[in-house]
């Protein structure tokens, strides 16, 4: 679910999606600022691994602000977590620091925040939701009174995972 949400050519790149970058560019230069992100997960995690690791304001800063040094900095470092780590790897990493809301720092602690299970427990549809949670926690919140946005997230997670062949159908709630 992650993968079709957030970098569906992960297994194909090494670290850095050029055509992603360039897609996220165009799209940013076309907007006047930042309309679309070209991270890929690989990318995403060395940002949380530097955000997380860092020691003073100034560290937390440089690991996520909207610069193009700082995207720079991560596609050399992704390239290089790349030769280091495999694909399963990196993606554990990943599930284990991203931020679901509600104080759930990793998948497990997102399963069992929203649903009370393991998340070898999660159904499509909850995984889906958790999957959609990691873009805006906020924005798609599935505990806030309107749960349309995270509803629409959900389907757009589940639709992605079939067009691209993970699940063979979509599956209701």
């Amino acid at each position: 679910a992650i993968v079709s949400s957030e970098d569906w050519r992960f297994y194909k790149h090494r670290g850095v999606d050029i055509k992603g970058v360039a897609r996220a560019f165009v799209a940013n230069q076309q907007a006047g600022g930042v309309s679309q992100g070209g991270s890929t997960l690989t990318m995403q995690y060395v940002r949380m691994a530097l955000r997380d690791s860092a020691r003073t304001p100034a560290e937390v800063r440089d690991a996520t602000e909207q610069t193009t040094l700082r995207k720079v900095r991560e596609m050399k470092l992704a390239l290089q977590l790349e030769k280091q780590l495999s694909k399963p790897e990196i993606l554990e990493r990943y599930l284990n620091a991203a931020y679901f809301g509600h104080r759930a720092y990793g998948i497990f602690a997102a399963a069992q925040v929203f649903f009370s299970k393991a998340p070898s427990q999660l159904t499509l549809p909850e995984a889906a939701l958790l999957a959609g949670l990691v873009k805006a926690p906020t924005e798609y919140d599935p505990a806030s009174q309107d749960r349309r946005p995270a509803t629409e997230r959900r389907n757009y997670v589940i639709d992605r995972m079939v067009q691209l062949g993970f699940v063979s159908a979509p599956v209701g709630e």
